[in-house]
This record gives C-alpha cells, structure tokens and sequence, in this order.
C-alpha cells in the first residue's frame, strides 16, 4: 500500500479498512465487532465471564455493537470535521 497525505492523516481504523478494501461501514462490522464478539464468547462460555452489566450474552452482543459503533462512526466523523474546519486549512 502507497502511503499518500490523506492516508496518513486518517484514523488507524479508517487506514485499516482500506488497505483490507472494505468500505467504511462494513470495516466496523467485520474490523470492528467480530474480534470483540469472538472474545466475549469465549469469555463467556469457556470461563463463565459475564457480559457488560447484563450478565446474558443475549443482551451483551447488541450492546457490544452499539458501543463499537457509537465509538468507531462519531470518531471519523470527528476527524473530517476538523479536515474541513477552516482554521485546519489554516494551520497546514
């Protein structure tokens, strides 16, 4: 992968999802939500880790999702906000 500016100045996830090619929103389910998924289960019923305050793991998974999209989506929004702000023209 060539690195150019606008690479180099997006968030380590967004740089991740393409190099693996995937568009934003399906980078945050595969990327995002299978490798957290995959441990909870695990910890939940290999070692009998309960999930998040629920203590179910029918009602850990939505929340999962959730807090990985409330975290991942508002992030990049964030970031290209600030891109376009004029004061970060400015500073370059």
């Amino acid at each position: 992968m060539i690195s150019t500016s606008s690479d180099s100045s997006k968030l380590w996830f967004e740089r991740l999802y393409a190099h693996i090619g995937l568009p934003f929103w399906a980078g945050v389910l595969l990327v995002g939500f299978v490798p957290p998924l995959i441990l909870t289960l695990l910890g939940y019923y290999a070692y009998g880790v309960k999930t998040d305050f629920t203590g179910d793991i029918s009602l850990g998974v939505p929340l999962l999702l959730a807090n990985i999209v409330y975290i991942l989506f508002p992030s990049s929004y964030i970031r290209r906000r600030i891109e376009d702000s004029p004061d970060a023209r400015l500073a370059v």
